[in-house]
């Protein structure tokens, strides 16, 4: 029985990927063009009205022995310049809940997307305003500017589901930036889920991070201004839920420097003693042990074993 599960589980981790050739718009000679175009993993052509192909990802949950919805994640591209002149260039998901099972979960991820993308684009034209003035001023030493949202199904059940989103950003200087956050919805009301829906966890959540963190600076990081920035932190963390327990994320400058990079606190679910118990996964409690290690390998009794973070974006 055991083996059936572990079958079970590394079918569900598996996440295809897929590339295709982008749809250009025509431009006119000195006009600033904006470029949208998409990927599609199976072959199809434009349709009468033009619309460009779509690259087709069906995102599954990270271990998770429930059934639940499947999420169809599109990569569309955009770029603007002039003459033949790239000011900016970047990615952003379009993500659509598929079938009609979960009808409170579609019209949510759709709201939620639609503001996503009015966002994306308000960003990008930010970005292209300041591109324009930079390459003004730097002639050919101007680096083009990067937009790049991308998203990942972290889990995916009859209870959770939930999004790992990734931004980054290069609008000049010595390097970008990129910002990793969940975003999590009740998946039979399409209720966004916040940190307080949870459960009373906070105190809990504070405990095994500084634990870590001590841990953490045995093995040389130094976290200097650790002691109050983590104060700051805990009353807004940035967090996403996955099959085997809640993590939490700490970006470049929360609590360390940029240097010492991104930091993913990885809490079993059966750690947290206040964790609202709906919001754990079905079906896995008493079956498997799961445990994450350092290197970021899942081993799951000891017999195999998953690397978790290249499921999501920029997760290193």
């Amino acid at each position: 029985m055991k083996k059936a599960y572990i079958a079970m589980i590394m079918a569900a981790i598996l996440c295809l990927t897929a590339c295709g050739k982008p749809t250009e718009v025509a431009s006119t000679e000195g006009e600033t063009t904006q470029n949208i175009s998409s990927e599609t993993e199976n072959e199809s052509t434009e349709d009468e009205a033009g619309e460009p192909d779509t690259e087709s990802t069906e995102d599954t949950n990270l271990p998770d022995l429930s059934a639940g919805p499947q999420l169809n994640i599109t990569t569309n591209y955009y770029d603007a310049g002039e003459n033949n002149y790239e000011y900016i260039s970047g990615t952003y998901p379009i993500i659509e809940v598929m079938g009609d099972d979960y009808p409170e979960l579609k019209e949510a991820i759709t709201t939620w997307i639609s503001s996503y993308t009015d966002g994306y684009m308000a960003r990008a034209q930010e970005l292209l305003d300041n591109a324009k003035i930079d390459a003004e001023n730097m002639g050919d030493n101007f680096y083009k500017f990067s937009l790049d949202y991308s998203a990942k199904t972290v889990r995916a059940d009859n209870r959770i589901t939930c999004l790992a989103v990734n931004e980054y950003s290069y609008g000049g200087g010595a390097h970008g930036y990129d910002y990793l956050y969940g975003v999590a919805f009740d998946t039979q009301t399409g209720t966004e889920i916040t940190f307080e829906d949870l459960g009373n966890i906070q105190a809990e959540v504070r405990t095994y991070v500084d634990a870590y963190i001590n841990e953490k600076r045995n093995d040389g990081y130094t976290f200097e201004h650790y002691e109050t920035a983590i104060e700051d932190y805990m009353n807004a963390p940035v967090w996403y839920l996955d099959g085997l327990g809640l993590n939490i994320i700490f970006n470049a400058y929360d609590i360390a420097s940029y240097a010492e990079g991104r930091i993913i606190v990885s809490i079993p679910y059966d750690e947290l003693e206040n964790f609202n118990a709906d919001y754990k996964p079905e079906g896995t409690e008493g079956e498997l042990h799961f445990e994450r290690q350092e290197d970021g390998m899942i081993y799951i009794d000891g017999v195999s074993e998953f690397d978790l973070f290249e499921q999501l974006p920029y997760a290193g």
